[in-house]
């Protein structure tokens, strides 16, 4: 019976010393550098280089992003790779964008059969955490959400709350500028 008693009290100090690296929550500027921030399924997502401003599902299903494009055109320019795709805005305006590809991925998709995918890079944030991503280009025009943000953008920075939605602060248009 001692030995039990000993071993929780030495689990308690260890949590009581943080050693077992649980993550912990909070709201101050300097904790929210180094901890992770809680997240809905559903939040607001800033995409700079294409200018958008998009709400996004946060799946922790998925392990790498995907965006909705239409019109997916590869092409060569001085022996780089690049595609052209279309995006339809939040106001239904089409929008052109032509981006650098990084690679082409092999996605199992939900049916199970597997889809090359067109792989680039773009700057994405999530209230004040600003990352360059891997996403990959598919026509996502049968899902709500025109973007998926998979595990490779999530970890290390949020914990998604399934119950909740929008509840990430966006960035002001002069705080993304930075």
């Amino acid at each position: 019976m001692l030995g039990i008693k000993n071993k929780m009290l030495f689990i308690i100090i260890l949590l009581g010393l943080n050693i077992c690296n649980i993550p912990v929550l909070c709201s101050s500027k300097e904790c929210r550098q180094t901890e992770k921030q809680i997240a809905g399924w559903v939040e607001r997502v800033q995409i700079k280089a294409l200018g958008l401003n998009i709400r996004a599902k946060l799946d922790t299903g998925a392990k790498n992003s995907s965006l909705n494009a239409l019109n997916i055109k590869e092409y060569r320019k001085k022996e780089k790779r690049y595609v052209k795709f279309d995006i339809i805005d939040c106001n239904g305006k089409t929008k052109t964008f032509h981006k650098r590809v990084v690679r082409t991925a092999k996605i199992k998709r939900k049916d199970g059969f597997a889809e090359k995918r067109i792989v680039i890079k773009l700057n994405i944030c999530i209230g004040s955490v600003c990352k360059v991503s891997q996403v990959n280009l598919t026509e996502r025009k049968n899902f709500i959400y025109s973007l998926l943000i998979g595990r490779t953008f999530l970890k290390k920075n949020f914990i998604i709350d399934p119950s909740l939605t929008f509840i990430i602060k966006q960035k002001s248009k002069r705080e993304a500028n930075r």
